[in-house]
C-alpha cells in the first residue's frame, strides 16, 4: 500500500471511529433507533481492527475487513428497520445514500470484478428488504412510489460502476505503458538507467546547452573476473557496483553504459567529483565472492561544440589513463585536481 492511501486510511477510519462514537453517545438516552446500539458499536470495533492492522502493515486484510462491514453494516440498518418500534417512512430515503456509500467503499476496496458482483448481491438484498418494508409498513399502493426511487438508486450505481471501471482500465494501462517505458530505459541485470536512458540525458543536455559533468567508470580486470570465477560472479560484481553507486552517488544520474562500463551524469562539477571518490572507495571496499574489485574512472564536462561523441571520447581517454597509471583512480579534467590530456 502506497503512503498516500495508507494515510487516507488513517484518516477515514478515526473519523468514522470518532463521528459514530459522538453520535452514539450523545443520543444514548433519546434513541429512536434501537437497532443502533448493535450497529455503532460494530461498525466502531470493526474501524478500530482495521487501526490496528494498518500498523501491523495487514493491508488486505483490512480492506477485506472494510468491504464486508459496510455490507454487514447496510444489511443491520434493513433489519433493524423491520422493527415495528423503530420505523418511521422518512427513515426509507436514508437507505439509498447508505447503499450508494457502501458501493463506493467497495469499489475502493476491491478489484472491480468481484466489487461488482458483492454490489449486485448487496443491492438485490438491499431491494428485498425495501419492498417488504413498503408493504409491511406503507401498504402496497406506496410500492410504485418507491421502485421509481429504487430506479435511480440502479441509475446511479450503474454510473458509479461504469466510471470506476473506466478508471480502472485507465490506470491498468497506464501501468502498463509505465511498466514498458521503465524496460525501455532500465538495464534489466543493475537495475539502473541503461544506455538508451543516458544518451536521452546528454543529449538534452547539449541540445539545452546546460551545464554538465560525465564522468565514465570501468572495472578494472573485469575480464579475468570473469574468465577465472564465470559469469555468475561477473553478474554479481555488476550488481554491486551498481548498488554502490546508488547508495554513494545521490546527486548524480548513474547507468550502466554497457559491459563492464558505466557512465555518471551531473549538472555539479564539484558534486559529481565528491560522488566519485565515495563510489571509488565504496566498490574498493566490496568482496564479491572473494573478489577485490576496483574501477578506474575518467571525468569531463561538457565545452562548447560538445557533441556525445566527443565528450564520451573524453571521458574514455581520462579513464583509460587512469588505468595506466596503476588504477583504482579519479582523472578528471575539471576541479582542483584537474589533469590535461596530451
Amino acid at each position: 500500500m502506497n503512503p498516500e492511501k495508507r494515510s487516507i486510511y488513517n484518516i477515514v477510519l478515526f473519523a468514522i471511529i470518532v463521528g459514530l462514537s459522538l453520535s452514539w453517545y450523545g443520543s444514548r438516552d433519546t434513541l429512536i433507533l434501537h437497532f443502533l446500539n448493535f450497529t455503532q458499536p460494530f461498525t466502531v470495533g470493526a474501524c478500530i481492527l482495521c487501526l490496528y492492522l494498518l500498523r501491523r502493515n495487514q493491508f488486505r486484510v483490512v480492506e477485506t475487513i472494510a468491504g464486508w462491514t459496510c455490507i454487514i453494516y447496510v444489511l443491520m440498518v434493513h433489519v433493524g428497520l423491520l422493527s415495528p418500534g423503530d420505523f418511521q417512512p422518512i427513515y426509507l430515503q436514508f437507505l439509498a445514500p447508505v447503499v450508494l456509500l457502501a458501493a463506493s467503499i467497495l469499489l475502493i476496496v476491491f478489484e472491480w470484478r468481484p466489487a461488482i458482483a458483492m454490489i449486485v448481491g448487496m443491492y438485490v438484498v438491499h431491494l428485498v428488504l425495501t419492498i417488504v418494508l413498503v408493504v409491511r409498513f406503507l401498504g402496497s399502493d406506496k410500492l410504485g412510489i418507491e421502485l421509481y426511487v429504487e430506479l435511480v438508486v440502479v441509475i446511479a450505481l450503474i454510473l458509479l460502476v461504469m466510471l470506476s471501471v473506466y478508471q480502472y482500465r485507465h490506470a491498468a494501462v497506464l501501468t502498463y505503458a509505465q511498466t514498458i517505458e521503465r524496460l525501455a530505459y532500465t538495464d534489466s541485470l543493475t537495475q539502473i538507467a541503461n544506455r538508451h536512458a543516458l544518451y536521452a540525458s546528454l543529449e538534452y543536455a547539449l541540445s539545452a546547452q546546460r551545464p554538465m559533468c560525465l564522468a565514465l567508470l570501468d572495472i578494472d580486470d573485469f575480464k579475468r573476473i570473469n574468465d577465472q570465477q564465470g559469469h555468475n560472479v561477473g553478474d554479481q560484481v555488476l550488481q554491486g557496483v551498481a548498488q554502490t553507486m546508488k547508495e554513494v552517488a545521490p546527486t548524480s544520474l548513474i547507468g550502466r553504459w554497457g559491459g563492464e562500463e558505466f557512465l555518471m551524469l551531473a549538472e555539479d562539477g564539484t558534486a559529481l567529483l565528491s560522488d566519485l571518490h565515495r563510489v571509488r572507495a565504496g566498490v574498493a571496499a566490496l568482496d564479491v565472492a572473494g573478489q577485490h574489485i576496483t574501477v578506474s574512472i575518467g571525468a569531463t564536462s561538457l565545452q562548447s561544440g560538445d557533441t556525445q561523441a566527443t565528450a564520451i571520447a573524453r571521458a574514455d581517454a581520462l579513464m583509460y589513463r587512469a588505468k595506466a597509471e596503476g588504477k583504482n583512480r579519479v582523472l578528471a579534467d575539471f576541479g582542483p585536481e584537474a589533469v590535461r590530456l596530451p
